[in-house]
């Protein structure tokens, strides 16, 4: 499924059109048509501009590439592969941007939040019964370009749509993205919704998945 390219963050044209008041007055802008204006004004007036009506992320928390990263609207399918912003929490928690898969149905009267493992391309220091090496053909898109990705089963998240977006490959010729919706297979799910149990001390029912 497919989402919209680009968000801006809610009042940014009328918030734009008050500070471009404010600037004139700041650069020293003429006020009258008889009035000169620099080379120097003219710079700093458009560059300013410039960052001001750079779009913002729909969550608010970051910029790619000076577009809006567009947060998921709906809940994907399980075992699907998302990119989860882990901005704001603590080391030895799961920290930074990093694909993830969804592990959680969509359940009724649950809006707006997600249950994912974190995946990650470091090795565990010891393989436990809760890792699982991901063999991800074709690759993902960069930065998350790997041929492998261990699962952290241990490390289950519940976040909110905002932290989660579709990773993307590339614009088309028109400038939308091109988003890869990528779904693990059956059997890739099941030995990670095996490594969820062992990781939740529940090893013993495994048997019954």
């Amino acid at each position: 499924m497919m989402l919209s390219s680009v968000h801006h963050w809610p009042g940014w044209r009328n918030g734009l059109g008050c500070l471009r008041v404010g600037l004139r007055l700041l650069t020293g802008w003429p006020t009258s048509t008889t009035e000169s204006v620099s080379k120097y004004q003219v710079a700093v007036h458009t560059s300013i501009l410039q960052l001001l009506s750079c779009p913002m992320r729909y969550n608010q928390s970051e910029y790619f590439e000076g577009c809006a990263v567009v947060a998921i609207q709906f809940h994907p399918e399980q075992g699907t592969i998302l990119v989860c912003d882990f901005k704001g929490f603590v080391a030895p928690e799961m920290i930074k941007r990093r694909p993830v898969v969804v592990v959680s149905p969509r359940l009724r009267k649950r809006d707006g939040l997600c249950t994912v493992v974190p995946l990650s391309t470091t090795p565990p220091r010891e393989v436990a019964a809760y890792h699982f090496k991901l063999h991800v053909t074709p690759v993902l898109p960069e930065p998350y370009n790997a041929d492998f990705h261990w699962v952290k089963a241990d490390m289950v998240y519940t976040v909110s749509f905002d932290r989660l977006s579709l990773p993307f490959c590339g614009k088309d010729l028109g400038g939308k993205r091109i988003y890869d919706v990528r779904v693990v297979d059956k059997a890739d799910l099941l030995k990670i919704q095996q490594c969820l149990l062992h990781g939740l001390g529940l090893a013993s029912l495994t048997d019954y998945l």
